[in-house]
């Protein structure tokens, strides 16, 4: 089965993660862990986790 892509060779659709999701890989890094290790257990880019990381960083929440 092929998955459709549009003009720009990406998937069609997006996934979309929850705000407990996005807070607990959050909280792990703040816990102590790399951010690195944090993303590749959880199936995700560093560079994402990095973005959910930035609200926390100034005080508000990471809910998109």
């Amino acid at each position: 089965m092929t998955e459709k892509l549009n003009p720009g060779g990406l998937s069609a659709t997006r996934k979309k993660y929850t705000f407990a999701f996005k807070a607990k890989c959050v909280r792990q890094v703040a816990a102590g862990a790399r951010q690195s290790d944090v993303a590749r257990a959880q199936g995700i880019s560093p560079a994402l986790l990095g973005r959910w990381q930035r609200p926390s960083k100034a005080g508000a929440s990471c809910a998109q």
